[in-house]
């Protein structure tokens, strides 16, 4: 997969199959969206494009309102180049950029710019100035530019439609059995070991506290919870657990590790691993 940081960096396709979105957590839900766009793509002897947006639109638009991520831009694009992507335009979200009407986005960009084909969006899809663009309007506008647009359903787990909106729910109330479901895989944490308060000393076990370099990457609410955990070096098997902790120095010789939470065990704070934030 090739990443792009703009649209400067990006040569118009002669046959671009589309898909725009913040794809927080690319959850079950986008996983049916990518899944289409990577078929249509091979079927036409196109190419998949998916134009992400980064930081996110709320932080720029409501920088006083608090929230909270499920990937940082370098874990979605890690979890997009395993489902057969092959161009991420990742675009700066800004106050400027936010402006730009639905009309532009369509005419400028989706077909100028990238050479749109194919359009695959989500069931709630919306662009462009005030989030104003909607399915009906590229359905409209979609034989002037020529291109086809196609709606993905809203996909549902146990009657339930699956958002990122629903994950941050699930996790934040400690329910991450729900949480991965509707990822399709473990809710995961990256950071580095770092020097704390020295408690494993009094237990009998090791602890290892865990600086979180993404400032808005979601923690599970305060609890312990099972998880592996690998690194660089070697993946841990067995289980552990973790919990949400008190703001913790940095070590800079420290090693990364990443963290699958596969279940909650307690509410309990006696855990070996915490969690800050840097």
């Amino acid at each position: 997969m090739k990443i792009y940081n703009g649209l400067s960096e990006f040569n118009k396709l002669d046959y671009a199959v589309v898909t725009s979105g913040t794809f927080d957590g690319v959850h079950y839900g986008h996983h049916k969206i990518l899944q289409r766009l990577v078929e249509t793509a091979a079927k036409n002897n196109g190419q998949s494009v998916l134009i992400t947006y980064w930081p996110h639109p709320r932080l720029v638009l409501f920088p006083d309102q608090e929230l909270f991520l499920l990937t940082s831009i370098e874990e979605k694009a890690t979890l997009l180049s395993q489902k057969g992507i092959d161009h991420l335009v990742v675009i700066p979200f800004t106050d400027e950029f936010s402006k730009i009407s639905s009309e532009d986005f369509i005419k400028e960009i989706l077909v100028n710019k990238i050479g749109t084909r194919k359009l695959v969006i989500g069931y709630d899809h919306k662009f462009g100035n005030n989030r104003s663009g909607s399915f009906e309007e590229l359905r409209k506008d979609s034989p002037i530019y020529g291109f086809e647009v196609e709606e993905i359903p809203k996909q549902m787990i146990e009657n339930n439609a699956v958002s990122s909106t629903k994950i941050r729910k699930a996790l934040n109330n400690g329910d991450i059995r729900t949480a991965n479901a509707y990822l399709e895989r473990p809710y995961s944490i990256s950071g580095k070991v770092i020097h704390g308060d020295r408690i494993g000393r009094t237990m009998d076990f090791p602890t290892a506290n865990i600086e979180v370099s993404f400032r808005h990457k979601l923690i599970p609410s305060e609890g312990i919870y099972a998880v592996k955990h690998t690194s660089k070096i070697k993946r841990l098997k067995a289980c552990s657990i973790l919990d949400s902790g008190l703001p913790l120095a940095a070590h800079k010789n420290a090693w990364k590790y990443t963290f699958s939470i596969s279940r909650r065990i307690s509410m309990s704070r006696r855990s070996p691993f915490r969690f800050s934030k840097k």
